[in-house]
């Protein structure tokens, strides 16, 4: 049996790579009755032979960090699908199964 490799799906994860920061919008919430501003700051790259983007988010307002977040995405070649699981400082959990995540375009 040969080892796998990457897919041009898994491959098109790339693009995401690097590290992003932009202002964000926090609309009134049950942690915030007010609206606010924010910087998110997220440092994306590609782990494990080039079969996940791995995502480190940071989301700071008044120069304090309020929110951390941890992302692993990737590509079900037999389900045809993107795969994503997410975890979170608010306790956050969410698992998006290849039937769930999205298809792949054509």
């Amino acid at each position: 049996m040969e080892k796998p490799t990457p897919t041009p799906e898994h491959e098109s994860l790339a693009a995401f790579a690097g590290k992003w920061q932009g202002e964000e919008t926090l609309f009134p919430s049950p942690f915030s009755p007010q609206e606010r501003t924010g910087i998110g700051h997220c440092h994306l790259r590609m782990e494990l032979g080039g079969f996940f983007l791995v995502s480190d988010y940071e989301e700071t307002i008044d120069g304090h960090v309020f929110y951390r977040g941890h992302g692993v995405y990737g590509y079900d070649p037999k389900e045809e699908r993107f795969t994503m699981h997410w975890f979170d400082s608010m306790g956050g959990r969410t698992r998006s199964p290849p039937s769930e995540a999205g298809k792949a375009a054509p």
